[in-house]
């Protein structure tokens, strides 16, 4: 019997196809990593409402705010326990765009966050 997954795991992301019958990975870690996939998954898509509902709608259709707009939100502050993981994440899967890799709090308040349009964003009514 096989049994596949994809998983986020220490920002890698790794495909599992294992033979459970004869495997060395049990069914439970299967499982753990297969909802860690999809809380990052989960995330990414709630960082998408926060930065348009924080940001300015774009010409192009893409919003923008900065990532101290971001960062100092109490409601962002409540939903992302690790706010720049998270935008990493974003960033791999370009669903964001920003300079530079690591954002760190006071140094990058200025960096604009960019929710790219092909994200699956609306155009502002």
């Amino acid at each position: 019997m096989l049994l596949g997954g994809v998983a986020e795991v220490r920002g890698y992301t790794h495909t599992i196809i294992e033979n459970l019958s004869s495997s060395k990975i049990s069914i439970s870690t299967l499982s753990i990593l297969q909802l860690q996939a999809m809380n990052v998954e989960e995330e990414v898509g709630r960082l998408k409402e926060e930065i348009q509902r924080l940001g300015q709608a774009q010409s192009d259709g893409s919003y923008k705010v900065t990532f101290g707009v971001l960062f100092n939100d109490d409601r962002c502050a409540n939903i992302f326990e690790a706010l720049v993981g998270t935008l990493r994440a974003a960033k791999k899967r370009k669903v964001v765009t920003y300079d530079g890799e690591l954002l760190l709090q006071g140094v990058h308040d200025n960096v604009e966050i960019i929710l790219l349009r092909s994200a699956g964003t609306t155009a502002a009514a």
